[in-house]
């Protein structure tokens, strides 16, 4: 009886590891001015800093960046002698929204003079500086 109940809890903490591995790859990144590229981008608190790392964290399949404060658009790219953020290339859908529904958050261009979008992308609930 012991052996039983002991498989179906391995099995009840395996099903539910994989459905939370599932979770973090159905792509959820939040991106604040408070944020460190190092962290994984899974909640305010472990935010990343750059637009660029939650670009990469989110993948090719698309999702939601969420950002909280004021995220910076700095460079990534060049186009002769213009700086630019260049969206990575993506074929899912990406939406770029405020983390807080209440709170826009701001994208403000620092560097970059361009933005190059290379797929579906919304932005809603941000104010563009």
């Amino acid at each position: 009886m012991m052996k039983k109940a002991a498989r179906f809890i391995l099995t009840f903490v395996f099903v539910a590891a994989m459905t939370c591995l599932a979770a973090g790859a159905a792509g959820e990144v939040y991106v604040s001015e408070n944020g460190n590229d190092g962290n994984g981008g899974t909640s305010i608190a472990d935010s990343v800093a750059t637009l660029s790392r939650a670009y990469a964290l989110l993948g090719d399949d698309g999702g939601t960046i969420y950002a909280s404060g004021t995220v910076a658009m700095d460079s990534n790219a060049t186009n002769g002698s213009t700086k630019v953020f260049a969206e990575p290339a993506h074929s899912g859908k990406i939406r770029i929204t405020a983390a807080d529904t209440n709170t826009p958050a701001v994208l403000k261009f620092e560097t970059a003079t361009h933005w190059y979008l290379s797929g579906e992308t919304q932005i809603d609930n941000l104010q563009i500086s």
